[in-house]
């Protein structure tokens, strides 16, 4: 297994308008992400995740494209990047840490493009 890139590892972007980070990984990836794929990340329920959706004015039921983790995998990578450690990052992306090593170096030089160094995420 290659060794995924890491950088400075600088804290992450704080979003102060969000009450915590649980709620802005909700924001950031409701109509991006099934529900389902969310609670699972967060180790929490599908029901606890749509309820701080709901919250936040999210719709009930998101329409997720049924394309997004195959076509919007840069997108994904970028919400999430400072919130997300890998080993999260790379379930949420389906990913083996191999591919995404070389993606983000190679493929599209995503690396350089988000600085050169992965937030160290909770």
């Amino acid at each position: 297994m290659s060794e995924l890139p890491v950088g400075d590892s600088p804290d992450p972007i704080s979003a102060p308008y969000f009450p915590d980070s649980v709620h802005e990984f909700i924001w950031r990836n409701w109509e991006a992400v099934p529900p389902e794929k969310l609670a699972k990340i967060l180790g929490a329920t599908v029901e606890q995740i749509t309820e701080i959706a709901v919250s936040m004015g999210l719709p009930e039921k998101p329409e997720v494209p049924s394309r997004m983790l195959e076509r919007g995998y840069v997108g994904l990578i970028r919400r999430n990047w400072h919130l997300l450690p890998y080993d999260q990052l790379l379930e949420l992306l389906e990913m083996t840490p191999d591919r995404l090593n070389v993606m983000l170096r190679e493929e599209d030089f995503l690396w350089i493009k988000l600085g050169r160094r992965k937030p160290a995420c909770p």
